[in-house]
């Protein structure tokens, strides 16, 4: 009975001409009855002309003149002709048994349901790393790797599906949430309004791990700007004191090693030990990379070094991204007046 149910799959894309034919591939490929894929495009470059050369009747295509993660998601839910809808991301590579995995959760009361998202098998280096601290989706500990200290456990647009009766009493998507943060958001209001949220881990996706710093340092600042929009000013100014505080600390360390020279060092790496410690012992994510470390195949340079380094520089590039929004909004106010 469950398995008669269709499903429309949505994908918005911007720009994803290096992807889109694998992923859509994927999903057409999937073993399960009935349904549909709808394309929501916004690009630049040349993912419309390859979508469209796709000649399957389950996919449809439409252009959208704005661009937006809620924007491109409302107008796939808009065109979807099935009572549940599933996302993935155009990065992404879906297993066949994708939708008959997700579609047997979604008993009475259940709104949403989701699994993971993880690098491509041989990922090493950097991008496992990046992998590593947890995102998206659970990246490569697994989504429950991002469950709250309350036990609210979230979901991620890349692998997940919604009923269509849940997003129409939440009002579907935040279109005013431009820089992200529209699947945390409409997962909470989701749950506020009486529906269950349903963590599948045996259900993952392939996610296209980032490859260089610089990628993953714009990706975290855009991610400091959607938390602004989320939490409002907040979170931010909890950031903001994040970042001000970490550069005092740097600066006293640099003053210290430059007067103390050499005296510092055993210090420096007692103090780096119980960091360690502590990130791996303390912060639930982490304890979990630890556990799972041999699964995952992380090595320990990775975990002694790239891993922390990394955790704190998206740190500091969320509070930038936040920081940015600050300064925007309070222009914008002086400009008003």
């Amino acid at each position: 009975l469950i398995m008669t149910i269709g499903v429309s799959v949505v994908v918005i894309t911007y720009n994803e001409e290096q992807s889109i034919t694998n992923c859509l591939a994927s999903i057409l490929a999937i073993d399960y009855p009935t349904f549909e894929v709808i394309v929501v495009d916004a690009s630049a470059d040349d993912t419309g002309r390859l979508v469209k050369a796709i000649k399957d009747p389950r996919l449809r295509y439409r252009w959208s003149e704005k661009k937006g993660f809620g924007r491109q998601r409302n107008v796939g839910v808009e065109m979807a002709q099935f009572s549940l809808i599933a996302f993935t991301d155009a990065d992404c590579i879906v297993p066949q048994d994708w939708l008959s995995i997700l579609v047997a959760k979604l008993t009475s009361g259940i709104g949403a349901v989701g699994g993971n998202a993880c690098p491509p098998a041989g990922s090493g280096g950097l991008e496992l790393c990046i992998a590593s601290l947890g995102f998206p989706a659970g990246g490569a500990i697994g989504l429950d790797a991002n469950r709250t200290t309350g036990g609210r456990q979230g979901l991620a647009t890349c692998n997940a599906i919604f009923k269509r009766s849940a997003l129409d009493k939440v009002g579907h998507f935040d279109e005013t949430l431009k820089y992200g943060g529209e699947d945390t958001k409409i997962i909470e209001e989701i749950g506020l309004a009486g529906y269950k949220i349903c963590y599948v881990p045996e259900s993952s996706v392939t996610h296209r791990a980032r490859s260089s710093l610089k990628e993953f340092i714009l990706w975290n600042i855009r991610r400091g700007r959607a938390q602004y929009h989320l939490a409002k000013n907040k979170t931010v100014h909890s950031l903001g004191n994040s970042l001000i505080l970490t550069v005092l600390v740097g600066c006293c360390l640099s003053i210290w090693v430059i007067e103390f020279q050499l005296l510092c060092i055993p210090i420096i790496i007692l103090g780096y030990g119980v960091f360690l410690t502590l990130f791996y012992t303390q912060i639930y994510k982490f304890h979990l990379l630890w556990l799972r470390r041999n699964r995952i195949g992380i090595g320990w340079r990775s975990l002694l070094v790239c891993v922390p380094f990394l955790f704190i520089l998206r740190r500091l590039c969320n509070a930038a991204g936040g920081l940015v929004m600050v300064v925007s909004s309070a222009s914008s106010r002086t400009g008003d007046r």
